[in-house]
């Protein structure tokens, strides 16, 4: 299992599950579903925390996702994307 997003770090704290952060010229922002073939994704609502960096790949979140769960973070509304599993 993988969770990717900017705030995968912090929602898969002090667990063994693997976390990448996800920000626009920065880290991991090309190819990103491919390279690692998230379980997982974690950002917020916008995407304006990694950038857009989903948007720009062309990826659709909600259009990969089998279950989503908001939450909310001082200032910042986060989503969890639960997503499809993949055929390869």
């Amino acid at each position: 299992m993988c969770c990717l997003g900017p705030w995968a770090p912090s929602v898969s704290w002090k667990t063994k599950s693997p976390s990448i952060p996800v920000w626009i010229d920065y880290f991991n922002d090309k190819n990103t579903m491919e390279k690692f073939q998230p379980c997982i994704i974690v950002s917020e609502i916008d995407e304006e925390d990694s950038g857009n960096a989903w948007k720009l790949q062309g990826v659709n979140l909600s259009e990969l996702a089998v279950k989503t769960t908001d939450f909310k973070i001082h200032n910042w509304h986060a989503r969890v994307y639960v997503l499809k599993k993949s055929d390869k």
